[in-house]
């Protein structure tokens, strides 16, 4: 059985930081006793479906690089988003690189956590890293102030 995660779910969580969004995934996932991770968010999930889960991987992103987190948790937690939402192949799925790339031109963030967010982001290759940067904004440090 499909479960649905509540929408806007993760921002609520977000003021915990990644850790607390971490441990409410898996306490969601063990008590259900099932997961449903072999769709694809390109193959056939609803519009609304695609654009809850851009909402919950860049809030999700942007509470990770508010709070010091530690390494490769960004990725693990947006692994299990995608999970969560049905989606097995979470890298290749353009809403992913949507969603993150969003972070960076939301000009919610400051430069050094843009810098945060190359280095969680370049175990995924150059071009992920390319999609997520194209539009130069990371080198706009100027427009962001500090949170």
């Amino acid at each position: 059985m499909r479960r649905l995660v509540p929408r806007g779910a993760f921002a609520v969580l977000a003021l915990g930081g990644c850790a607390a969004i971490e441990d409410k995934l898996h306490s969601s996932s063990d008590s259900s006793g099932s997961d449903s991770g072999s769709r694809s968010l390109g193959s056939g999930a609803g519009v609304h479906a695609s654009a809850s889960y851009r909402q919950d991987v860049e809030s999700y992103a942007v509470a990770c690089l508010d709070r010091d987190e530690a390494p490769g948790d960004l990725l693990r937690g947006v692994s299990r988003i995608a999970e969560l939402h049905g989606i097995s192949d979470w890298q290749a799925a353009p809403a992913t690189v949507t969603a993150l790339r969003a972070v960076v031109s939301g000009n919610r963030l400051d430069a050094a956590r843009i810098a945060r967010l190359r280095v969680e982001l370049a175990p995924l290759g150059p071009a992920v890293l390319s999609s997520t940067f194209a539009d130069g904004t990371d080198n706009e440090p100027a427009r962001r102030t500090a949170r």
